[in-house]
């Protein structure tokens, strides 16, 4: 039995002992924990237990202004949150916000203590009510987080501030006599000037207080204005109890500034719910209205005179909307807005923000409920200063037509084709003028004007265009949209051009033009060539009428004439025709000199002139000096440039090969349609490379592998070899040293096959180039021998795929046929 850890004890009692010292407490009766925080009921609390908790939360280094943050953070129900506030703020007359509004609870306590439920309109943040997408213009003013609407308590106090109960005065007298008192209002309403007595400023503007205050200091021998000064300010400003309600975001009492305006008070509550209004909200002081506050006068002209100053007990009422309409389409500001009476639809396009640029403006269209179902109305623009507006009409804006009124056009062989404006009798000889005239170009005898009929279609109106742009032939009107074309004679024939090819310097197709002859072509041509025959020039010119029931009639004319070496023609300046094609060719026997590089071991390695069409190898070997000691002559290589054609027969080639061998991917034949030329590898697409036997050429000169050269050929001899390089499907790929000629000795060396080798397809690379692959016969296979310096490739299988649900029913159905074949067979041999 194990012995009791009475340490382990000790230290989980003295553990959950500390944790609960340091759990926040609230004693008032009974002790609540963190968990009964959501139960809690501010009925239950008296006002010396709330004085109580107010000042334990001040000593923990808390502000009063944030204990309703602390008691959400708890979680507290939101409502007793608020009652909590409204009885700590009358306990104390400390300046604790009340300001459920959008950024808090979302509930407000109303007068009589109880939580109202609010409407909260859709958006939030700043983004206002919106009905069928459309805002409700001014809703956002009093929703926006990212502005302030706090009063400024540092700004000079207004003259028309009425002082109360709770602010202090701040008063400097300097000059003859230097005081200064910072004197409180008493609930009475008076301050006591020192020495001096009782003022009663309570109720009284800041103006007259400030003359009170005067008089007093005069009648007590102050010598104010007689070299004695007064400055009187507020030190301490008064909070105030407001109250909102009707159909705002959260109504209820509002502990504020007593320099708060109506504004400010809008903004603590969220301002106007879906269906308040903003354009009539009541001011009620002392039991009676005071004012009405139109926002419109503020947000559409900065008009702040309705921004009246609250005090202690005002009422803000907002009563529902009267009349709201809608307003869209091609208006600066589409939206909802409310209408007051005798107010038109002309300031409802002031309101809107007038028209857009696209706009038509000479009708608006509204729909309206008649009580019984819907009406269209189109409201003319002389109408619009009349016409009243009624609650849910929808009003639309649509754009102006995308058409011209005055449009015409004019297009071909003039100096400034384009749009005009079409004026009243404007005839086409005006267009013509007014487009900058004719061009030289211009066709004289025909154009025609693409004029719209009354039902949209087209029609072509023909004209003289010579008659037409000088003014002598009968005026044509031109009508809307009228498109004018005057043709060149460029545009009526086709493009000439002639050629040239052969032995000049820059062969190609040049543009016609009129007594143009062979000189200038090949002049334009950058002249010929070097090697050019000057005797041989050949014109092939087309035969434009032929028999077409001849078989010997000839399609083309061939023209040969000479030119002199002072580059005269021979036979007169022969002018051409167009698509005329004019061949020059080479001198006979003329050829540019080839070069072939030697490189390795020979003597004299370097580049070599071809001295006669008929040099070999073994002739350029002999010119070089011969071969070194350690050439190794067995891995020469000659590689030999390849036209085009080779190339793309090479890139053929390879990918037959390679599909046939099963390594054919799509991203295999993708690199082989991109790779260039290579060398000893398996990924060069066509090998450049002649793999020839330098030891037989050089033992049998001018033999059949005694290769002529040709110009841009490369032969290599390399230096003695003694590894042999293994790549491809081994397990470990590497260049061994060469011992055998057996290619399974190598493949052993790298570790032996893969798993996914395709060893039949096994083959050698050669120094040379040359390659050779593996033989097989029935279950036997003959691998190539194996030399210094080659290369062993071992191919990889392709990768099988699963065979799908359909090829194993066709795979099933395939059997279950011959199944039932061989059983048919056999029942009927017995």
């Amino acid at each position: 039995m194990r012995r009791f850890n009475f340490n382990f004890l000790f230290v989980c009692l003295f553990t959950f002992a500390c944790w609960a010292l340091l759990q926040p407490q609230i004693s008032y009766g009974q002790t609540y924990n963190q968990q009964d925080w959501s139960k809690f009921k501010s009925e239950d609390l008296s006002d010396a237990q709330l004085q109580s908790l107010i000042d334990r939360y001040k000593n923990s280094g808390g502000d009063a202004s944030n204990l309703r943050d602390y008691l959400n953070g708890k979680g507290m129900p939101p409502e007793e949150v608020s009652k909590i506030m409204l009885r700590a703020q009358n306990l104390t007359k400390t300046n604790i916000t009340l300001t459920p509004g959008p950024r808090d609870t979302g509930t407000a306590v109303t007068a009589n203590n109880t939580v109202a439920e609010n409407k909260v309109a859709t958006g939030g943040g700043g983004k206002g009510d919106f009905i069928n997408g459309l805002p409700v213009f001014g809703t956002d003013f009093f929703d926006n987080p990212n502005i302030s609407m706090a009063p400024d308590a540092n700004r000079p106090t207004p003259s028309n501030y009425i002082l109360g109960p709770g602010d202090a005065l701040n008063i400097n007298i300097y000059g003859n006599s230097v005081v200064s008192w910072n004197l409180s209002v008493s609930p009475e309403g008076f301050i006591v000037l020192p020495g001096m007595g009782k003022v009663y400023v309570g109720g009284k503007a800041m103006a007259h207080a400030i003359e009170m205050i005067k008089q007093a200091l005069v009648a007590n021998n102050y010598a104010i204005g007689h070299g004695t000064s007064m400055d009187v300010s507020l030190s301490n400003i008064r909070s105030i109890q407001v109250s909102i309600n009707g159909y705002v975001k959260h109504p209820g009492n509002y502990m504020l500034s007593s320099l708060s305006t109506v504004f400010n008070a809008l903004y603590q509550c969220g301002g106007p719910g879906p269906d308040g209004s903003i354009r009539a909200i009541k001011l009620i002081r002392n039991g009676r209205l005071y004012a009405r506050v139109d926002v419109y006068d503020f947000l559409l002209k900065g008009d702040k005179s309705g921004d009246i100053q609250l005090q202690d007990g005002d009422v803000i009422q907002v009563p529902v909307y009267n009349s709201r309409v809608s307003i869209e389409g091609e208006v600066k500001r589409p939206a909802y807005y409310e209408m007051m009476p005798g107010e038109s639809l002309k300031d409802l396009l002031y309101f809107a923000g007038g028209f857009t640029a696209q706009a038509y403006t000479k009708e608006i269209k509204t729909v309206r409920y008649t009580g019984t179902q819907k009406r269209i109305e189109d409201i003319a623009q002389n109408q619009f200063d009349f016409f009243t507006p009624v609650n849910g009409d929808a009003y639309t804006v649509d754009k102006a037509l995308d058409r011209f009124e005055n449009r015409i056009a004019i297009d071909g062989a003039v100096f400034r084709p384009g749009d005009f404006e079409l004026k009243a009798g404007m005839t086409l000889t005006d267009l013509i003028k007014n487009a900058g005239g004719l061009k030289e170009d211009a066709y004289q005898e025909r154009g025609y004007i693409t004029r719209l009929n009354p039902d949209n279609t087209a029609q072509i109106v023909p004209f003289d265009v010579k008659s037409q742009a000088d003014g002598s032939g009968e005026g044509i009107v031109l009508q809307r949209e009228d498109i004018v074309t005057i043709p060149s004679i460029f545009d009526l024939r086709d493009n000439y051009n002639v050629s040239i090819r052969g032995m000049v310097r820059q062969p190609g197709m040049f543009p016609y033009a009129e007594h143009m002859t062979v000189k200038d072509l090949i002049l334009k041509a950058g002249g010929f060539a070097h090697g050019a025959n000057t005797n041989r020039i050949v014109i092939a010119r087309r035969v434009q009428n032929t028999n077409p029931d001849s078989f010997q009639e000839q399609q083309v004319k061939v023209i040969r004439i000479d030119v002199d070496s002072d580059f005269s023609l021979g036979s007169g300046n022969f002018s051409l025709l167009p698509y005329d094609v004019v061949s020059v060719f080479s001198l006979p026997g003329y050829r540019q000199q080839g070069s072939v590089e030697l490189k390795g071991e020979v003597m004299y390695p370097g580049t070599y002139a071809i001295l006669s069409k008929t040099e070999r190898i073994s002739d350029l070997i002999k010119r070089a000096g011969g071969l070194t000691r350690f050439a190794y002559p067995e891995g020469a290589s000659l590689q030999r440039e390849s036209t085009k054609e080779e190339i793309e027969r090479g890139r053929l080639n390879q990918k037959l090969m390679l599909r046939n061998q099963h390594t054919l991917t799509d991203d295999t034949s993708s690199r082989v349609d991109s790779l260039t030329l290579g060398v000893n590898g398996v990924s060069s697409v066509y090998n450049s490379y002649v793999g020839i036997k330098l030891a037989k050429i050089l033992e049998e000169p001018g033999s059949k592998t005694d290769l002529i050269l040709q110009d841009g050929d490369a032969i290599n001899i390399p230096g003695l070899k003694q590894t042999v390089k293994v790549s491809g499907s081994v397990l470990s790929p590497n260049a061994v040293v060469y011992n055998s000629g057996r290619l399974k000795y190598y493949i052993n060396r790298s570790g032996g096959f893969t798993e996914n080798a395709l060893k039949r397809k096994s083959f050698v690379i050669y120094a040379n180039g040359s390659q050779k692959g593996t033989r097989g016969f029935l279950f036997f296979r003959s691998y190539p021998h194996v030399e210094p310096g080659a290369e062993i490739f071992v191919p990889e299988k392709a990768p099988k795929e699963p065979m799908s649900t359909q090829g194993w029913i066709s795979l099933s159905t395939s059997m279950a046929s011959l199944a039932a074949l061989v059983l048919a067979i056999v029942r009927y041999s017995k």
